[in-house]
């Protein structure tokens, strides 16, 4: 039943992925802001679920977990297409780019997951 869980979470996260990479294709030129944007959504989201799943404050069940974490993190954020969109830029000689979108995007993340880690530890009664 476990599989199952992930899967929905996945077709969940990857569908509103490519709505939102839809939604800003064409907005930013050559910067890949669609992906960043899910990125930063996805970790301030895993983050708050983490939060909400750590030690003795543990608020959901195994197959809430992955459903949400597994699920539709895993499907919505793209890391792997990080990687993709940068490699690229470089190959295609837009250096600055490349440069710009891997900093920002690797400040982003962690700091978008402790974000939302707080945010949760300050909601949750």
């Amino acid at each position: 039943m476990i599989i199952l869980w992930i899967a929905l979470g996945g077709a969940i996260g990857s569908v509103l992925r490519y709505g939102i990479g839809m939604a800003m294709h064409g907005l930013s030129g050559l910067f890949p802001i669609g992906t960043m944007i899910v990125n930063i959504i996805g970790s301030i989201l895993l983050g708050a679920i983490f939060a909400m799943q750590e030690g003795a404050l543990k608020s959901m069940s195994d197959e809430m977990w992955v459903f949400l974490s597994i699920g539709i993190c895993g499907g919505f954020t793209t890391f792997s297409t990080f990687g993709l969109e940068t490699y690229l830029l470089w190959k295609e000689k837009h250096i600055v780019e490349a440069a710009l979108y891997m900093i920002s995007s690797m400040i982003a993340a962690p700091a978008s997951i402790a974000l939302g880690y707080a945010v949760s530890k300050m909601l949750k009664p």
